[in-house]
């Protein structure tokens, strides 16, 4: 083999080996110590490999393909004498030059690189300077200053001039930038800021100073609400004449709730939350924006919001998935609304799970009725009230589902809006054990209408909702005449874990049965009734 060959037989190696030494090359391919030793230096030169000592590393960003950033960002090639501020640096004490020099350096190798690339480059880096470290989010801040301010961002210690009148024209500009529906960071306000400044000649060059420094003065001078107030509307503060002390007042926010929605993702979408967007519009564009998007923003009041969760408990969904869908209402809401602490009070009761709780002989008359007056409703309730499983999921029974010589049922999918949905995780799918005279009920069921294994237990011909009919022609009349107040579906589920806690019987066995993923989910929705059946004091040793 040629010089040219050996080359790539060695970088060849190099890639398959990773981590490597020269007498592991040297063996396999059978060549001189020092003409490996040749080619590892040339390697190293054109940076295919980096050396620590007597060890070598592959590095994946020879062929990274080189990320254009515009000439305003940095220069592609960093020569030292080439930048600017590089009179000043030739200035600076010997001991702040090694300081430069080392994140030069490291700048070289990193400026570029996004991702994995950039871990792996720097976490080699760190390999082949042991003594001298750098961590993620710091060399992160050492590219982003480089970025920012050239070579003077690289600087020890250096701040803006003390020049104030400059100080103050950099942050009035800041302000423009900052202030607004952009949305822009400190960080990018204030570099906009003095790029505007430079260009004018107001300023001769931009300057390193500490962004958070020019939001603390902001937050002196506007305060956080009206800050957030401006960065969402970008109106004034409309100052409240009445009042002795001036305090801010914000304009009505009269726009919609889809309004609203639009503009917070669009916001994650300008902060680059990939992962959150993607989470939060799929939300959003399935769970939430069916029942608020005809809302203003100033007709969400917490009973609507409560109704809102109501309907999602009685449609099947856990309460975690509730809980999620109005954390993101929330956020939705406070990023319109001016009054956020006053808004985020009153969201703080929709924790809360409201249970309709009946009696022993309240129970028996709900069976009673149902039995006697509505005979498709009958078998559901007595389902729900014995098994623990909510009314979506058994609507969603199959006959496939129903085994009548175990005298069991199978639990893994709900209905919504008429349609199937699987549960996601595995505590969800589960089988229940019925009773002699449910299962009679079910069978009756079958012979009546001879179906076959996909047909729905339950089914009504002309009907797109079932649940709602449920709730609509079942448990509203029966709750009307038997003067139950609000009874929903869902109160069927917490009747029958009552029933079971006035048994003693284990919270262990009730939250497997009712399909909770965990004990936590099940105290946060049972907690209050548990507390309830509490004596003020025990004895361990009556253990009668």
């Amino acid at each position: 083999m040629d010089n040219k060959d050996n080359k790539l037989a060695v970088e060849k190696i190099a890639k398959k080996l990773d981590k490597f030494k020269l007498d592991e090359v040297v063996m396999i391919l059978e060549l001189e110590e020092n003409e490996v030793k040749n080619i590892l230096d040339t390697l190293i030169e054109e940076n295919v490999i980096i050396q620590n000592d007597d060890t070598y590393f592959y590095s994946k960003t020879k062929n990274k393909k080189t990320i254009q950033y515009s000439k305003n960002d940095y220069v592609e090639e960093i020569v030292l004498e080439e930048l600017e501020g590089y009179d000043e640096y030739l200035k600076l004490k010997p001991c702040y030059k090694k300081t430069v020099d080392k994140k030069v350096k490291l700048i070289k190798l990193i400026h570029n690189l996004l991702g994995d690339d950039f871990k792996r480059t720097l976490d080699l880096y760190n390999a082949q300077h042991p003594n001298d470290t750098v961590g993620y989010s710091t060399a992160t801040v050492y590219r982003n200053q480089f970025r920012n301010y050239g070579l003077r961002g690289l600087f020890p210690k250096i701040r803006g001039p003390k020049d104030s009148a400059a100080v103050d024209t950099i942050y009035e500009t800041f302000k423009k930038y900052y202030l607004n529906t952009n949305k822009f960071s400190t960080e990018i306000a204030l570099k906009l800021a003095q790029n505007e400044l430079q260009n004018d000649g107001k300023i001769a060059f931009p300057l390193v100073h500490n962004a958070k420094s020019f939001y603390n003065k902001l937050i002196k001078e506007l305060g956080k609400p009206s800050i957030e107030h401006l960065r969402n509307t970008a109106e004034f503060i409309i100052p409240d004449e009445n009042k002795e002390v001036v305090t801010p007042s914000y304009k009505v926010v009269d726009i919609t709730f889809k309004e609203a929605a639009a503009n917070y993702l669009k916001n994650l979408s300008k902060l680059k939350k990939e992962e959150r967007l993607l989470s939060e519009k799929t939300s959003y564009k399935n769970q939430i924006a069916y029942y608020f998007d005809d809302y203003k923003i100033n007709e969400i009041t917490p009973d609507v919001l409560r109704e809102y969760k109501q309907e999602k408990y009685n449609s099947g969904y856990s309460v975690s998935s509730v809980k999620t869908y109005l954390t993101l209402v929330k956020s939705i809401i406070t990023h319109a609304c001016p009054y956020k602490e006053q808004m985020a009070k009153q969201l703080e009761i929709l924790s809360a799970i409201d249970m309709n709780i009946l009696d022993k002989s309240q129970i028996e008359k709900l069976l009673s009725l149902a039995k006697r007056e509505f005979k498709w409703g009958y078998p559901i309730i007595r389902l729900a009230l014995l098994s623990g499983a909510n009314v979506p999921e058994i609507l969603a029974l199959q006959w496939e589902n129903v085994f009548f010589s175990e005298k069991k049922i199978h639990i893994s999918k709900f209905l919504h809006s008429g349609k199937i949905v699987k549960h996601r995780g595995n505590s969800p799918f589960r089988n229940l054990t019925i009773d002699d005279d449910t299962t009679k009920c079910l069978a009756e069921l079958f012979i009546k209408q001879i179906p076959s294994k996909e047909d729905f237990v339950f089914k009504v011909d002309n009907i797109d909702d079932i649940n709602k009919y449920f709730e609509e022609s079942i448990l509203k009349p029966i709750s009307e005449k038997l003067e139950l107040g609000e009874f929903n579906s869902i109160d069927l589920t917490h009747n029958f874990v009552n029933m079971l806690l006035t048994q003693n019987v284990p919270i262990t066995y009730i939250r497997k049965v009712c399909g909770y993923p965990s004990i936590k989910t099940f105290l946060e929705v049972y907690n209050s009734r548990l507390q309830e059946s509490e004596k003020e004091y025990y004895n361990p040793l009556d253990m009668k």
